[in-house]
């Protein structure tokens, strides 16, 4: 973080460094992780605007859209695994 930065985006960073540690060391279901994808593409959406190029905003839909793909690819495993739809 620069000092630049406003201080919520120092912890908005901590705060993901901590969500990544979690998710390696297996502290998150497929649910969680769902829930986890879409909120990411809702992320990954809200920025698309600010970015300069019109690549970069293709790059950041197309992510946001492999996000949502693995949020049901995620859902299809929980509906398996439990034999309830989530």
């Amino acid at each position: 973080m620069t000092s630049e930065e406003p201080q919520h985006v120092g912890e908005l960073v901590n705060l993901v460094r901590v969500l990544i540690v979690s998710i390696r060391e297996g502290g998150i279901d497929a649910a969680e992780g769902a829930d986890l994808c879409r909120a990411a593409s809702d992320l990954t959406l809200s920025v698309r605007h600010l970015l300069p190029k019109w690549w970069m905003r293709a790059a950041c839909q197309a992510a946001a859209n492999a996000l949502i793909e693995a949020a049901i690819h995620l859902d299809a495993m929980m509906t398996a695994a439990t034999g309830e739809p989530t």
